[in-house]
């Protein structure tokens, strides 16, 4: 993780500075991961069509979601899975101010990336490939990293939905509360697009920094909805800078 003094220029000389001193040694190809809440995200259904095609229609579904014109968002898509005739894909939309501005620290610093990905999906490889994911039925994850309480629904080991979760108060109850509310509200919107099912099981991975008393409060609060829920860290899988690392590789092949 990069950090600067907060009151720095979010993509400015100082950024730039830390990127050239860590990595102007590395040879290899170099991926730009943004957290994931810079970014909306969607899971949609699409007609397996060929990758121009899919991409165009990809574009068209960011009008459905982002509260921003097209020409300001950066868009990227991702096929999670894919039948003959009907593919789940993922699609991501930036903002392009967002992209731009870390395009220009890592051009200050000569370091040109290969790709940009969001944090989510590296949390999603790790906790895949540790076989914390169930190959059948609908799964909940609520992962709280450095960026803030990420959301992912799963269904036979693929996502159904993915966002990031922006709890607005700060004691651990009130927190607690505001995103058991969030669940169940998705919950009852993902019905309407992906049908019902059972979820088997909700499972919290934290950091370190999560605040007392939140893991316990928020287990009371999603159970008290029908969600009971296990709490796991963060630290007992692999570094998440490693998890993206893998996960590009293997897309690669």
């Amino acid at each position: 993780p990069l950090e600067v003094p907060p009151e720095a220029e979010p993509y400015g000389a100082q950024m730039a500075a830390q990127i050239k001193a860590r990595c102007s040694g590395i040879r290899g190809d170099v991926t730009l991961v943004i957290p994931t809440s810079k970014a909306l995200l969607r899971v949609v259904s699409l007609p397996s069509v060929d990758s121009d095609e899919l991409r165009d229609m990809a574009e068209l579904q960011v009008d459905k979601f982002s509260p921003f014109p097209l020409d300001q968002m950066c868009v990227g898509h991702e096929v999670l899975t894919q039948t003959e005739d009907q593919s789940r894909v993922l699609i991501a939309a930036v903002p392009r101010e967002t992209v731009d501005g870390l395009g220009s620290i890592c051009a200050a610093a000569n370091i040109l990336p290969n790709a940009v990905d969001i944090e989510i999906m590296g949390w999603w490889w790790l906790l895949k490939s540790k076989g914390h994911v169930a190959d059948t039925g609908r799964q909940l994850f609520l992962i709280y990293d450095r960026s803030g309480w990420n959301l992912v629904v799963a269904e036979d080991g693929t996502p159904l939905l993915i966002r990031a979760l922006g709890a607005s108060v700060t004691d651990a109850a009130g927190t607690a509360r505001e995103i058991a509310e969030e669940v169940s509200y998705t919950l009852a919107t993902l019905e309407t697009e992906w049908g019902h099912a059972h979820v088997l099981a909700v499972e919290i991975w934290h950091g370190q920094d999560v605040a007392p008393g939140l893991l316990d409060t928020l287990t009371v609060e999603l159970s008290a909805t029908g969600l009971p829920a296990r709490t796991n860290a963060l630290a007992t899988l692999l570094p998440l800078s490693e998890g993206m690392a893998r996960r590009v590789h293997e897309a690669r092949g």
